[in-house]
């Protein structure tokens, strides 16, 4: 993750509505331990003639009626799948996944070595909202 793509999130922070500040102290350097978990630095994800991400619905084996929305991200191009493919800097796909409530996770795919990494959406969250309330206490605001 380069400080450029970094630098790009936290300059289209207003867009998104957020404040400039929160994206730089809070937000970003989350996404960037997140990033710094996975081995690759950017991944494809597929993507729909109108560019929308192919979300795969996942059905649980133990509980019939329980489903979970994940993205398959890879970390190359040779998938075997028949959509069109996205590359995106993994810190951009984690602040896009942040943000998307229709998704449930990200598994991200590592070819060479077989590895499947998973990251939730509700822990991103969880550890944004706990970084948020560190950096910002609500007593401040009393």
């Amino acid at each position: 993750m380069s400080e450029k793509e970094l630098q790009q999130l936290i300059d289209l922070a207003p867009d998104y509505g957020v404040p400039t500040e929160v994206m730089a102290r809070v937000i970003v350097p989350v996404l960037q331990e997140y990033a710094a978990s996975l081995p690759k630095k950017e991944y494809y994800i597929p993507v729909g003639k109108d560019d929308n991400w192919v979300i795969t619905v996942l059905e649980s084996q133990l509980e019939p009626y329980r489903e979970k929305r994940v993205l398959y991200a890879n970390d190359n191009s040779n998938t075997g799948m028949k959509n069109k493919l996205k590359l995106l800097p993994t810190t951009h796909l984690l602040f896009e996944m942040f943000g998307r409530s229709e998704l449930d996770s990200v598994i991200f795919l590592d070819s060479l070595s077989l590895v499947r990494q998973e990251v939730e959406r509700l822990d991103l969250s969880q550890e944004i909202n706990t970084r948020l309330k560190q950096f910002y206490p609500p007593s401040a605001y009393c």
